[in-house]
């Protein structure tokens, strides 16, 4: 452990050893060369696509929240959804500048690039400089930080202040200080105040350093340590009575989590359980494909054994946190899986795969021979790093595919246009909560908080639309689901003088209604208005539709069961 501090008090100052070449392939000019083209290419890779996306579901509650009149009213408003306040905070003072999409998302952008750079910042800290080159490359084109970093939600924020509170606490471990542990607590603690997966980092980093100190016998120095513990400890606590009260929005975050999406879990999965969580992490969260994903992990696990050697204060960080979330994910407390829930991961994953291709490249600096040859390995990576951003930029590649951006702007306007002017005086629509978010926010502009009842009901240019409002309900998952809100809608409304009945889908997909369109899109009962990528405008004619439901066998055993739709929201088109 001393050898390491010894070895990491010369990182921070800049006096890195000169390991075979090393300082050639990455003297200050080349890093800092290679830090304007990975920040000029994170940004073009998260900002060429965002005019031609509408806003989600999940963007438009979030910009709803934020526009609360006073902050009282948005700390009221954001208790509906289970994330902390402090993101509402900031959005809604972004929000008294420019409510405009583009400028929300663009704001997110900029936190997201001071992630990269603080990303750096944490490399170069824990492993030196090339390893804060690489730890820079993985936060500027991984896909969870990339798509995350481009929403109107917190996670650029969140992001940006749990890179900057590691980095904070590895500096106080190697120089201790008050002003090094006032910084990080408070940097934790406003991490925590924006997602409230810091706490399980905070946790870990608490039970870490005062695991050293007490291997160091500074009882002076653990006293110190937890007493700084005790002010994110306190915030803990206060949100855990905010948000798990009775009918409070924690109750439905952990119904979602054990009934409606056991899979996000460890204690349901058919599969291979831990090892098929990592590689879903690194799937999810860096890059969507098998074999680099497989390569991700054996860095990952490469990196952790040479941080044994090089820093085991962060591989202590590291594990614990990987640990504790497999124990999480065990008990069905908090999800493990390449989801936007588990973005606080990826600078902790990031440290020992960053370790690791340092490693790699200090081989091939041994390798290679003469200042040439070294200089022409930078030069090639820096280009590598450039036509990855630009392949990225013209095909869309990240945001195309992400769950995050599943409607086209022109899509989305087209499908309103449609809503107005085709359905008769006479017919309804039913929609799911997540496709009526899209209607209210079309017409509120958010400037009142949305609902949550069982029955939603809205008047929307003279059609009622009809949906399960109920939270985290966002689509009919199951048929059951919609079969049991349609059995509820028929017993609350009359709806004897209905001659159509109108399905609408907008942003990710339904099962039960794209399921209802594939079973029975060839029947003359059936009228397809549109079916565009995020996209979906269909009706029924009501009698048919109840002869259906109410047939021998029932629609919903005899069509739901032979769907090919996938049961979970993914983007969807034809």
């Amino acid at each position: 452990m001393a050898l390491a501090r010894k070895h990491h008090n010369s990182l921070s100052d800049g006096h890195e050893p000169d390991r075979f070449g090393m300082r050639e392939l990455f003297c200050p000019a080349h890093q800092h060369l290679m830090l304007i083209v990975v920040l000029t290419s994170a940004l073009v890779v998260r900002v060429v696509h965002l005019r031609y996306y509408a806003l989600s579901p999940d963007e438009i509650m979030y910009l709803t929240i934020a526009k609360g009149a006073t902050l009282g009213e948005v700390w009221r408003r954001g208790l509906a959804e289970m994330h902390p306040p402090f993101g509402h905070f900031v959005r809604h003072f972004l929000c008294l500048v420019s409510d405009d999409a583009l400028f929300q998302r663009l704001a997110s952008v900029a936190a997201g690039l001071c992630a990269v750079f603080a990303a750096h910042c944490l490399g170069r800290r824990v492993g030196g400089t090339v390893c804060g080159v690489i730890c820079a490359l993985l936060v500027a084109f991984a896909s969870g930080p990339v798509v995350l970093s481009s929403v109107v939600r917190n996670y650029a924020f969140f992001l940006l202040l749990l890179i900057a509170a590691l980095t904070r606490y590895f500096a106080y471990a190697e120089r201790p200080s008050g002003v090094n542990l006032a910084i990080y607590v408070g940097l934790a603690m406003l991490a925590a105040a924006t997602h409230f997966s810091a706490f399980i980092v905070i946790l870990c980093v608490g039970l870490a350093g005062a695991g050293e100190f007490c291997l160091g016998l500074k009882w002076k120095s653990l006293c110190r340590w937890l007493g700084a513990h005790s002010a994110p400890a306190v915030m803990a606590a206060g949100f855990y009575y905010e948000y798990f009260r009775p009918e409070a929005a924690g109750r439905g975050w952990l119904d979602f989590l054990r009934h409606q999406a056991p899979t996000l879990t460890l204690k349901n999965d058919p599969r291979i359980g831990l090892i098929f969580r990592l590689f879903h992490t690194f799937w999810g969260l860096f890059v969507a494909h098998n074999e680099l994903a497989i390569m991700l992990i054996m860095c990952f696990f490469a990196g952790c054994v040479l941080l044994t050697r090089r820093n085991p204060r962060a591989l202590a960080v590291v594990l614990l946190v990987l640990i504790t979330q497999a124990v999480l994910a065990r008990l069905q407390l908090y999800p493990f899986a390449g989801l936007r829930y588990c973005l606080y991961l990826v600078p902790l994953f990031a440290i020992p795969v960053a370790v690791a291709f340092e490693e790699s490249i200090r081989i091939i600096a041994l390798l290679l021979r003469g200042k040439s040859v070294r200089r022409g390995f930078f030069w090639g990576a820096a280009l590598l790093v450039i036509c990855w951003a630009v392949w990225a930029a013209k095909s869309g590649a990240y945001h195309s595919t992400s769950i995050e951006f599943p409607l086209p702007l022109q899509n989305y306007q087209r499908a309103l246009d449609l809503l107005r002017s085709e359905p008769e005086s006479r017919d309804v629509v039913v929609t799911n909560r997540s496709s009526w978010l899209y209607l209210f926010y079309a017409s509120s502009n958010g400037q009142t908080m949305y609902s949550s009842p069982a029955i939603g009901e809205m008047d929307y240019f003279g059609h009622a639309v009809y949906f399960d409002g109920r939270p985290y309900f966002w689509e009919y998952a199951r048929s059951d689901d919609f079969y049991r809100f349609f059995l509820l809608l028929l017993a609350k409304h009359d709806l004897s003088t209905v001659h159509n009945i109108w399905f609408l889908v907008l942003g990710v997909s339904d099962y039960s209604m794209l399921t209802l369109r594939e079973c029975l899109g060839a029947d003359a009962a059936f009228r397809l208005i549109m079916f565009e990528k995020g996209a979906l405008l269909f009706s029924l004619n009501k009698d048919f539709l109840l002869e259906q439901l109410g047939g021998e066998p029932p629609l919903v055993t005899a069509c739901f069961e032979r769907s090919s739709i996938p049961q979970m929201g993914s983007v969807f088109g034809p």
